[in-house]
């Protein structure tokens, strides 16, 4: 397969951001748009510019955030959806697809052997053409593949039997079994806290096989009937009794339990609770 001159997001991870030392102090996220990032380094830095300039300006592209005592950076990065179509993805707590242009040109998985097999390092690229109507203009950059789980593991426990012949790459786009859904934040019932109020935005019925085909319900939460956030969750039984008899109305977190290996929570109808 021939080589092709391409553009490495990587290299978004070796520039020293003054965030840096921000995250370092507060261990929250700082997200960084395409427009953020032309600002930073239109002065010093021509071909980054020229390259994310593609991309729509308020795109979430780089994301700096805490992570085992030190400072980690995340680029758009390649995953599948629940119907195995494959984009490239931004960087948002909960991912969303780049809508531009693509041409997807090679793909390329490795790994490199350790002696423990739990050290062996999987990685894949996909080379790819950013608005590719013009061959002309086409900009052609290096992006990461999120790589599933059950894929790397397969290169792990087989890694001595594995030959260099062996190594997925071709022309056009990686196959999606190589592929992990994209990132997709489940607000877990350990983190809710009783007196916390929340109503039912929507049922999001699509399935999605990892979490065996289960609906999801988006939830609001509430401060003084004022919604300032929001949050999947995999609804328990209280939730969906809640939701059948009272559909969008407010609920309470009435009490919550610590049950085997997850928690038991209990809601209440908040006009309800505020009456009692």
């Amino acid at each position: 397969m021939s080589q092709i001159s391409a553009f490495d997001l990587a290299n978004l991870k070796i520039i020293p951001y003054k965030e840096i030392s921000q995250v370092q102090a507060t261990q929250e996220d700082v997200i960084l748009t395409v427009k953020d990032l032309v600002e930073k380094i239109s002065d010093h830095n021509k071909e980054v510019v020229e390259i994310i300039s593609n991309f729509p300006e308020n795109t979430p592209f780089v994301r700096l955030f805490w992570y085992r005592e030190t400072v980690q950076i995340s680029i758009p990065t390649i995953y599948k959806d629940e119907q195995e179509g494959i984009n490239l993805y931004d960087v948002s707590p909960t991912p969303s697809p780049i809508k531009l242009p693509i041409k997807w040109l090679q793909y390329s998985l490795d790994w490199s052997r350790d002696q423990d097999p739990q050290k062996t390092l999987v990685t894949g690229t996909q080379v790819l053409g950013v608005n590719p109507e013009n061959s002309s203009e086409m900009k052609v950059l290096i992006c990461p593949l999120g790589l599933s789980n059950n894929y790397v593991k397969s290169i792990q426990a087989n890694q001595n039997e594995l030959k260099d012949e062996d190594i997925p790459k071709g022309k056009g786009l990686a196959d999606a079994k190589y592929l992990r859904y994209y990132p997709r934040p489940l607000l877990p019932m350990s983190r809710v806290e009783v007196g916390e109020t929340y109503y039912i935005k929507e049922i999001i019925l699509e399935q999605d096989p990892r979490y065996n085909a289960a609906p999801r319900y988006l939830l609001g939460k509430l401060n003084q009937n004022e919604e300032i956030s929001s949050h999947e969750v995999l609804p328990n039984y209280y939730i969906r009794q809640h939701y059948q008899q009272f559909a969008s109305q407010p609920f309470v977190i009435l009490s919550k339990e610590k049950k085997d290996n997850g928690f038991k929570v209990k809601v209440g109808l908040k006009s309800l609770a505020m009456v009692s």
